[in-house]
């Protein structure tokens, strides 16, 4: 008999969340894989050897939204995230069962539920209508930290005539209630809101990189230098065709898309969660939180459309945003133009390598493409051959580390200062003293990671992944520029173990490619964690303080103790709580790449 979820699929580890029908086994449940993926499973259908189930990929916020019966059953499966649903068999006579991709338009219509099946009453969701406000539904709340707040039928406009808010947690981010379009008569319809939101979904979805580099950035910068490159690119072409960063922009601001004239609030997908950022302030909420909210105002957006409107188009526009060519899908989310995709298949024997991915934000070889974006294409093509040749082995050492290793960290301190707790809450988790050198392949292979080495461009020193298909597995470049060395192969090995260890469940939840396109912030953080879990500053410090030779001779023997660069010696020492001497200093400066920094 196969198990119920099932092992060994495209789904990855599933573990059951909670269980709303049971009789002779989970009947109608929600799971999670290890990155934190939903998914809602419906037994549909059975026969003497087979029983059939749905799983359906939906947000936390969903869950709860069913839960408290604001959503019915049947629009969960109507309206899966990344599109479509898997059909799962599961065997009661072999311990293998099958699984494939169904479009909810394929599914038979006996094995839908009841249009009005929920898991209880709805909650009120809808405020009294008055001749001033019309008609307000929320969406979110409760565990999620995003909430939109919809009106419709606006004094003084037609009746489809809507405004949105989002707010993340206290904090109002966009606020097109208070636009001045609504005040002067020329408030924003129901269809033009669906239609940008249909016309961006991809792009919030799956697109992860920025023309620029960080929503760190000074958003006032940004739109400037992007107001400067389409007015070159105009002068330059005469009809402004090359504009990456406006467009970019425009497909990113949720102020646009919900017509609030008020600020610009950008929305980035970064692995796990969006980063929104506007003139006020930052926030980082989960992206299935995000997307759920959005969903549920896209189906709302819709009702009151088609209830104005007799538009044939606007559902199916609606039911397909996610329904791209196999080119234009990856080109989103690699942010890599096809002719060069396709090159790298043509490289790797595998016509078929973007193809069948129907959710690119849960698979590796998509993200590895994307962190090496900058290379050429067969520096490409060697990375995703190195990500594809790695194993898939149990998670289950490191999520127990993982789990230790985040209990009450705060995350949001200073990226080295987490760096630092980390690394020291990883040498005690192994009951290992401060001064005792420590090697991270040893631990590492403890914990079940896979490590082996490639040939790369020398840009990169390392590829991590950790996905649904391969990994946990870290692959070396021997040719790397600081991965070559032995103390460089260990200081990269202990960088890749700091975003096993956290990144898994945030912004890295797949792949890592050190030296590729990767948040700086992360990067911080686990160069911090790397140089203090394998020399602490405070042993190089009291090291240097205690000792009586000659400065140079110091440095050797500490790089030689502890099997690491000077140029570690020298940060670790300048990071720790000594004094310095001047001509000390001097001298030291001369071991690190970055003497001005020193």
């Amino acid at each position: 008999m196969s198990d119920v979820p099932p092992v060994g699929t495209e789904l990855g580890t599933l573990s059951i969340d909670d269980i709303f029908v049971d009789y002779d086994g989970p009947k109608l449940f929600t799971c999670a894989d290890e990155a934190g993926h939903v998914y809602l499973a419906v037994f549909v259908d059975e026969d003497e050897d087979v029983e059939l189930y749905l799983y359906c990929a939906i947000s936390r916020q969903s869950v709860e939204l069913l839960r408290h019966g604001d959503v019915s059953i049947r629009e969960m499966i109507e309206h899966p995230l990344g599109g479509n649903v898997w059909l799962v068999e599961r065997s009661l006579t072999t311990p293998k069962g099958a699984i494939r991709r169904l479009r909810p338009d394929e599914i038979p219509l006996d094995w839908y539920p009841d249009e009005g099946a929920r898991l209880s009453s709805p909650r009120a969701a809808v405020v009294e209508d008055t001749s001033d406000i019309g008609t307000l539904w929320t969406f979110g709340g409760d565990n999620s930290g995003v909430t939109i707040a919809l009106q419709s039928g606006v004094r003084g406009h037609d009746s489809d005539a809507v405004t949105v808010n989002l707010s993340v947690g206290e904090d109002l981010v966009v606020d097109s209630m208070a636009n001045d379009r609504v005040n002067s008569g020329t408030s924003t319809d129901a269809q033009e809101v669906l239609r940008r939101l249909v016309e961006t979904w991809p792009f919030l979805e799956w697109e992860e990189s920025t023309p620029w580099g960080s929503l760190a950035d000074d958003l006032d910068d940004i739109f400037a230098r992007a107001d400067a490159e389409e007015k070159y690119n105009k002068n330059r072409n005469g009809d402004g065709s090359v504009r990456e960063s406006r467009d970019f922009l425009d497909r990113h601001n949720l102020s646009r898309i919900f017509a609030s004239e008020a600020t610009r609030t950008l929305a980035v997908r970064r692995g796990s969660y969006f980063a929104i950022r506007n003139a006020v302030g930052m926030w980082e909420v989960p992206a299935g939180d995000l997307l759920g909210v959005l969903e549920q105002l896209g189906n709302t957006l819709l009702r009151i459309a088609e209830k104005n409107s007799s538009n044939p188009t606007l559902r199916a526009a609606w039911q397909q945003k996610r329904s791209l060519s196999t080119s234009r899908m990856a080109e989103i989310s690699t942010g890599i133009d096809w002719s060069d995709l396709n090159e790298i298949q043509q490289r790797l024997d595998d016509p078929d390598l973007w193809v069948s991915q129907d959710d690119p934000s849960k698979n590796e070889l998509f993200a590895a493409a994307r962190m090496s974006s900058a290379l050429d294409s067969e520096e490409i093509a060697d990375i995703v051959r190195a990500v594809m040749s790695s194993n898939r082995g149990s998670r289950d050492a490191l999520d127990s580390a993982s789990d230790n290793m985040l209990s009450s960290l705060n995350l949001g301190a200073v990226h080295y200062e987490v760096g630092y707790e980390l690394a020291d809450r990883f040498r005690r988790y192994l009951d290992l003293d401060p001064s005792e050198p420590i090697n991270p392949e040893e631990w590492l292979l403890s914990l079940g990671v896979e490590i082996r080495s490639f040939s790369l461009a020398s840009v990169i020193d390392a590829v991590a992944v950790w996905g649904p298909l391969h990994g946990p597995c870290i692959v070396v470049n021997d040719e790397g520029l600081h991965s070559q060395s032995l103390a460089g192969r260990r200081i990269t090995l202990a960088h890749e173990l700091c975003h096993l260890l956290i990144d898994r469940r945030g912004s890295l939840p797949l792949v890592e490619v050190l030296g590729g396109r990767v948040l700086e912030s992360a990067e911080a953080r686990a160069r911090a964690f790397a140089a203090e879990l394998l020399l602490p500053r405070e042993v190089a410090g009291a090291a240097f303080a205690n000792s009586s030779e000659p400065l140079r001779k110091f440095v050797d023997a500490i790089s030689k103790e502890y099997v690491v660069s000077r140029e570690v010696v020298a940060w670790q020492i300048r990071n720790s709580s000594v004094v310095i001497p001047v001509a000390d200093r001097s001298k030291l400066r001369s071991y690190v790449t970055r003497p001005d920094s020193y």
